[in-house]
């Protein structure tokens, strides 16, 4: 039995006997009635309230994080999306050529060479282990030091086991908001391509990150994501 099935276990029977207590106590103690079956009520109605207020609080983080617009993007906005996201960690990501990638969608470069498998799915499939296998082998090519497999949805039980067995880290939905999040708040001023009616396809002709359309006071322009680090500007095609 897993952890997190044990500890539901756990907090199941403990449940039962907090409910066996107060029926127990409404017998004992009727002069007490009213109290016990109020404290009922609460301890019965408590988990919904909590479930409650944890979907709203996990609706908030996902409307925070853009992970909504993420699941409209296509395969190669995707791919852009995280070289931006990743420049937020100091990392100097490049998205490969569509064609002969060698399995690696995106390859940072920093402290360590790493290379990932993009996977980004519009409805809720899941990534099974041909993605595990293509950066396994794109690691070799590249002579990268880590592999990743980063999607906006989960992973399959077998892609999960292989992963394990060849050290290729996942980065399933839960991780992306969270590392999304975390990199908004270390760094607010990053300003990720989301898939809007304002992002356009090409990039950044000094620094290569994506485009994005801009309002200033002489109007609207074409702006790097990666600013104030890149300045560079286009105007609007006529």
């Amino acid at each position: 039995m897993s952890k997190k099935k044990q500890n539901q276990s756990i907090m199941y029977d403990v449940r039962k006997l907090i409910f066996l207590s107060i029926i127990g106590a409404l017998f004992l103690f009727p002069e007490h009635r009213i109290f016990l079956i109020s404290v009922l009520i609460i301890f019965l109605i408590y988990p919904f309230i909590f479930r409650m207020i944890k979907e709203i609080a996990n609706t908030k983080k996902l409307q925070k994080s853009g992970i909504k617009q993420i699941d409209e993007m296509n395969g190669i906005q995707f791919e852009y999306y995280l070289k931006a996201l990743f420049l937020g960690l100091g990392y100097k990501p490049t998205v490969t050529k569509a064609s002969y990638d060698f399995g690696a969608d995106v390859v940072l470069n920093g402290p360590k060479r790493i290379v990932i498998q993009a996977k980004c799915y519009g409805t809720k499939n899941k990534v099974g282990i041909e993605a595990i296998q293509q950066i396994y082998a794109a690691k070799a090519f590249y002579k990268a030091d880590d592999a990743w497999v980063v999607t906006n949805r989960s992973f399959t039980p077998s892609a999960i086991q292989l992963a394990k067995s060849c050290q290729v880290s996942l980065i399933g939905r839960d991780e992306l908001t969270e590392l999304i999040l975390s990199i908004q708040e270390k760094n607010p001023q990053l300003d990720l391509p989301l898939k809007q009616d304002n992002q356009i396809s090409y990039d950044c002709k000094r620094c290569g990150s994506p485009l994005t359309l801009r309002t200033g006071k002489r109007g609207s322009f074409y702006g790097c994501t990666s600013f104030p680090a890149c300045k560079h500007t286009e105007a609007l095609q006529s």
